[in-house]
């Protein structure tokens, strides 16, 4: 009967010690499932970030290179810009009196938002004399809204359209004829830029307007008369973000203008061709 007594106790024994094993098995493994959970959720978030952080670096805004990747570059700010440039007239058939390049004017202020949209008022003056007398001038009043947009790491595309006002006048000495032009129009910009590094860039920027208004031909007036200009701006940039946040800028290049059909009455189109340097800041 001991030994009977013994063996039930010893069975006893080993079914409390199974269950007992049972049950912590059973914490153990509950506990490491919630520890998981919870390894999974932080992993969750932390990819949700890197694929937020990867958008918004992959386009949408406008930008420049920084350390080999896109940076933000645009801000709220005033833009103010001048430029000089060294312009020659040249006509179509070579007609022309001989003409130097004499200087021309550009400038220009504008406000832009930090999400690259902008408004912007840009003036334009050139006059020039040719050495027998015949005289080409004109002047650019514009008006536009703009929008800056990034094109993948390295491009920027600004695209802006408004209203010009153009006031340009030719005479012709030699064979007494003089010509004059005025009238408003539309205009529209398109400025590319293809970032080099953080502070150098190269550009291209084109802008056309189509004007209507009132031809002048030996005093003779003509209204409802159309005139097209078509600009070219090829060239290079730099800029550096100074410490208060202002951002400055220089530019260096070539530009041509061509007024489609004024000279002679015989449509002739007069080319002003040269170089540009201008400056400016953003703050």
């Amino acid at each position: 009967m001991k030994t009977d007594f013994l063996r039930t106790l010893a069975g006893a024994l080993l079914a409390l010690a199974s269950l007992t094993g049972s049950a912590m098995a059973q914490d153990m493994h509950l506990a490491s499932t919630t520890d998981m959970n919870n390894i999974y959720a932080r992993l969750a978030e932390l990819e949700s970030r890197v694929a937020a952080g990867n958008v918004a670096n992959s386009g949408g805004g406008c930008g420049a290179v920084s350390e080999g990747c896109c940076d933000d570059y645009c801000k709220a700010g005033c833009i103010i810009g001048g430029e000089v440039l060294w312009l020659k007239a040249f006509e179509g058939d070579g007609d022309f009196g001989d003409f130097n390049y004499d200087e021309a004017y550009r400038f220009w202020v504008g406000y832009q938002r930090a999400d690259g949209l902008g408004i912007r008022f840009r003036y334009f003056d050139f006059d020039s004399e040719a050495d027998n007398g015949d005289v080409f001038e004109t002047t650019h009043t514009d008006l536009e809204i703009y929008d800056m947009v990034q094109i993948g790491c390295h491009w920027d595309l600004l695209v802006g359209g408004g209203v010009r006002y153009l006031d340009v006048n030719f005479s012709d000495v030699g064979d007494e004829v003089f010509e004059s032009f005025t009238g408003p129009g539309p205009i529209v910009t398109a400025e590319l830029y293809r970032h080099i590094s953080d502070r150098a860039a190269l550009y291209a920027i084109g802008r056309e307007s189509i004007l209507v208004g009132n031809f002048r031909d030996d005093g003779d007036l003509q209204e409802d008369s159309t005139l097209m200009v078509s600009e070219l701006q090829l060239g290079g940039q730099l800029h550096r973000e100074l410490a208060s946040g202002a951002l400055l800028f220089g530019r260096a290049g070539w530009e041509a203008q061509y007024y489609h059909d004024l000279s002679d009455g015989n449509e002739t189109p007069i080319s002003l061709i040269g170089v540009g340097f201008s400056a400016g800041i953003m703050r």
